[in-house]
């Protein structure tokens, strides 16, 4: 059985991992959002856009699951005595 100390350690570090993913999505949007048009037309260009937005959600997604099991286990709380 975990520590206390443990167990907030666990805690701490899945909150770490959960910031360093958001700021990765983060950083990877914003260079990607700004990237110039390509020289192939607007229908390349709306299907790649749709393409980065889907990936978006993903992204979203797949923070808000690791947020939720992050959740689940600090409302259960520390289960040692």
């Amino acid at each position: 059985m975990e520590s206390e100390a443990d167990w907030d350690a666990a805690n701490r570090q899945a909150l770490e991992v959960i910031r360093w993913t958001l700021w990765g999505a983060l950083a990877r949007w914003a260079t990607t959002e700004n990237s110039p048009p390509s020289s192939y037309g607007r229908t390349v260009d709306a299907v790649a856009r749709k393409g980065f937005y889907l990936g978006q959600l993903e992204d979203v997604a797949r923070i808000q699951a690791r947020i939720d099991v992050l959740k689940v286990r600090l409302s259960a709380g520390y289960s040692g005595t």
